[in-house]
């Protein structure tokens, strides 16, 4: 059976609608008679790469560091051990044991989304991450569904996943694979 990331959650906060690369913006005024007077919807020039913002994820690993250069990390390994030793809720095993993690890795958002089979990182490639990997027997019986989709999923992942923004530390995406 191929390996396939099962999301379960991912870290949102709401952004302004960009359709194919513009902001989409409106205008109301009131003319001098007092009557409303509505301009059609006007559009902003595109944002660049380099100034669009992404959904920061929610609070998670306290950085050590401020102020650290974009290609260095502002936790380390043992930061990111002791968060998953302290919110060991994330991934809960069918006998009760502590999953194993196999992998802590500080790498590019593209080397990321590679580990997590296409998954998206919403950061630039370039953007440094931490991507955690876990083995164990994961239960996927309280795995949420979209609403309508009744199918009984009770099977077990032994892979799951977790990636944290390695500048702030904010959790950004985790769930499952294979």
């Amino acid at each position: 059976m191929g390996l396939a990331l099962r999301r379960l959650w991912r870290a949102r906060t709401l952004i302004p609608i960009v359709v194919g690369g513009t902001l989409l913006t409106t205008a109301a005024g009131v003319g001098a008679a007092g009557s409303a007077h509505r301009p059609a919807a006007t559009t902003s020039p595109p944002i660049p790469p380099h100034a669009r913002t992404y959904p920061p994820g929610l609070p998670a690993i306290q950085p050590r560091a401020t102020g650290v250069d974009v290609a260095h990390a502002a936790f380390a390994e043992a930061d990111v051990r002791g968060y998953l030793q302290s919110h060991h809720y994330f991934f809960r095993t069918t006998d009760g044991s502590t999953p194993q993690v196999a992998k802590i890795l500080f790498v590019p958002s593209s080397q990321a989304s590679a580990q997590m089979h296409g998954e998206s990182t919403e950061r630039p490639d370039t953007t440094l991450v931490c991507f955690v990997e876990l083995h164990g027997s994961f239960s996927l019986s309280s795995m949420h569904r979209p609403y309508g989709d009744h199918r009984a999923d009770n099977g077990v992942a032994h892979i799951g996943q977790i990636l944290f923004d390695a500048q702030t530390g904010n959790l950004l995406v985790w769930g499952f694979a294979g």
